[in-house]
Formats: C-alpha cells, structure tokens, sequence
C-alpha cells in the first residue's frame, strides 16, 4: 500500500532512496525558490527530493510516498520523513 499523505497532491518523483521505512517523525527544510518543486526532485541531475513540499498560498504536493526515504534524509536520520515549506519573505 501506498503512504499518501490526505490533502497532499500526489505527484511521484524518480528521485528517491528507494528504501522502505517506517517514520517516526518529520524534518524540515526550507525550500529553495517558489512554486512547485516537482520539476527539480524529478531531475536525477539534482540528486534531490523531499517527501513533501508546501507553499505559501496553501499549496501541498506529495513527491515520495511516507513509507520510502527522500533523498533529503540521505545523509540524515533515515527514520525521518522530510518536508520542503517554502519560508515567507521576511519583514523589513
């Protein structure tokens, strides 16, 4: 059975680790640039992915199901899904 996350898009991605795991918790990083972040976690040339991503208007996608690692937990704790919020612009 497929881990998708409810009210995510799903969108799968080619680039992952490949391993099955089950997660104990989720990491967050911050997403470089805005929109959507398909197009970058499907290009093998990235050597990129994240489970998740959300945007500022509200936008949620799915990119590898929650039972598989991301690329983004390669070198980091392998127990842990991973999630690419875009951060707001800071005041000035």
């Amino acid at each position: 059975m497929t881990h998708i996350v409810p009210t995510f898009q799903c969108r799968p991605v080619r680039n992952t680790a490949g391993d099955t795991i089950r997660p104990i918790g989720l990491v967050l990083h911050v997403a470089q640039g805005n929109g959507s972040q398909f197009g970058w976690f499907n290009n093998p040339q990235s050597q990129a992915s994240s489970n998740l991503w959300a945007g500022k208007a509200g936008q949620r996608e799915q990119y590898v199901p929650s039972d598989v690692r991301a690329w983004a937990q390669g070198a980091g704790n392998s127990q842990y899904d991973s999630i690419e919020p875009r951060a707001s612009t800071p005041s000035r």
